[in-house]
């Protein structure tokens, strides 16, 4: 006697068991190797940023109201004379940053943008002012971001090393006596912190980290949450096993409450009340770890990124009180002034 299969309504109950493994299959491999690549590709490949002073890309976005000004920003660092300045970094990229300056100058800023973003936006409002208050800049970009080198972004990991290496090279062009702040926005805030527990080369004066996250893993689990609706787990670990691999890229090794509690220099926290993007308790737990001296600015009203221009004024005040108190040179030149 052959084999029958059984049917049920007209269907094959073997077809159906069939059709039901070839769907979990495909979820499976959806969850276990199409979702992962994405977000691996999503998070750490260096890809085009939005043009926060083009009124057509912000439009709906909470940069909106903040295009006006950063057009204004660009401007200005485009109608200013700048020098192209390149270093190689310790695994071969060459990075790439814009030197402004002026003569007898304070100190001088180095500035580091935020995740898939530039530099000359990230800091546009912000550039006349420090110039204004006689400072030079060094407007470096990531690794994996602008014109230096790389394909993927470590959120702080490899680029903690090459702040150190910028340092050194503004030592070389301006000797070890010259006042030096280190200045982030978003992951720039997270590549100067982690920086900051490291025995940098120069006079190192100060840190300004404004909106930085405490850990990628926190980071990533806060984004799969709030952009994706996606759980954490198994997708953080899947994405980790491909970040090894491809980029020789421990997540754990990005932890910067950890920095805090090893920071050499001072430091002034900024943070928008109104951050969904870096939740603003992670300048909180940052502010508590620091062994360092510190100060903690939390703006109303302000989205990721956006304090400076939403409470100009007491910004100011406070990076003016910053430099004041931590560089002899702005200091002694600024009773002068009074005087």
């Amino acid at each position: 006697m052959g084999y029958a299969p059984r049917e049920r309504h007209g269907v094959s109950l073997d077809f159906v068991v069939i059709l039901l493994v070839g769907v979990l299959l495909m979820i499976l491999a959806v969850v276990f190797i199409a979702l992962p690549q994405y977000l691996f590709s999503y998070a750490l490949e260096r890809t085009e940023p939005t043009d926060l002073a083009d009124a057509e890309q912000t439009k709906g976005t909470p940069y909106e109201p903040l295009t006006s000004e950063i057009k204004k920003g660009k401007q200005w660092f485009q109608a200013h004379e700048k020098e192209d300045v390149y270093i190689t970094s310790r695994d071969g990229l060459r990075l790439h940053a814009y030197l402004l300056r002026q003569e007898a100058p304070k100190g001088v800023f180095l500035l580091f943008h935020g995740y898939h973003s530039e530099v000359v936006q990230d800091f546009a409002c912000v550039l006349p002012f420090y110039m204004s208050l006689g400072y030079d800049l060094l407007l470096c970009e990531q690794r994996s971001h602008g014109n230096s080198e790389g394909k993927y972004i470590t959120f702080g990991d490899k680029e903690r090393v090459d702040a150190s290496l910028w340092v050194d090279e503004i030592v070389l062009r301006y000797g070890a006596d010259m006042p030096i702040f280190l200045d982030g926005i978003s992951m720039g805030a997270t590549t100067v912190m982690l920086a900051g527990a490291m025995k940098l080369l120069g006079n190192v004066r100060g840190i300004i980290a404004d909106c930085g996250f405490t850990s990628p893993v926190e980071e990533f689990r806060h984004v799969l949450k709030m952009q994706f609706g996606l759980p954490a787990f198994p997708l953080i670990p899947l994405v980790q096993v491909l970040a090894k691999r491809r980029c020789d890229f421990v997540f754990s090794s990005v932890n910067t409450v950890e920095a805090m509690r090893n920071l050499r220099y001072p430091i002034l926290f900024i943070h928008g009340k109104d951050d969904h993007f870096v939740p603003t308790e992670m300048t909180v737990r940052n502010f508590e770890a620091c062994k360092a001296e510190k100060t903690m600015l939390l703006v109303d009203g302000a989205g990721h990124g956006g304090s400076y221009l939403a409470d100009l004024p007491r910004c100011q005040r406070a990076l003016k009180n910053f430099l004041e108190e931590h560089n002899p040179n702005h200091r002694s030149q600024s009773e002068g002034e009074e005087r």
